[in-house]
């Protein structure tokens, strides 16, 4: 049951996987609000937490394949498609944050943490509303590039 759950979750949708319930479980005698509060919650944690991590590799995945083409937008000095700014700035901060976690308690921050608060990577000097962040990768020591 369990196997057959996860795959229809991971192949197909949430509501197959509802369907799902509804085949291993006929009766139909029970629901999520049978549980109590606690319990409830922890389940909708967990179903939520499994969407949000199908979407953060989705917009990873976006920002990968267009980190170029923002790039050479941003060196033309043209506008960045919002879509494009939001992922980026979601992604960048993520990355961010995810450094500044690793490096803990350490005294000094890891480089590659400070490679983009250095350049502005996520409010660098040409981004406005019109314009999305810079690829945080385009940025050495704290001077935009100038290609």
């Amino acid at each position: 049951m369990k196997a057959d759950l996860l795959r229809r979750y991971a192949q197909r949708s949430m509501a197959d996987m509802v369907r799902g319930l509804d085949e291993h479980f006929p009766e139909g005698l029970f629901s999520l609000t049978h549980l109590f509060l606690e319990q409830r919650r922890h389940v909708l944690a967990s179903v939520m937490q499994a969407v949000l991590d199908k979407h953060e590799q989705t917009y990873r995945r976006v920002w990968e394949e267009s980190r170029k083409v923002v790039r050479y937008l941003r060196q033309a000095d043209a506008p960045i498609p919002e879509v494009l700014r939001i992922t980026a700035k979601h992604v960048l901060e993520e990355e961010l944050v995810a450094e500044l976690r690793r490096a803990g308690d350490a005294a000094a921050l890891p480089e590659r943490a400070l490679r983009g608060v250095r350049g502005g990577a996520l409010a660098g000097p040409r981004a406005g509303p019109d314009r999305g962040p810079p690829d945080h990768q385009t940025w050495r020591s704290g001077e935009p590039s100038t290609r």
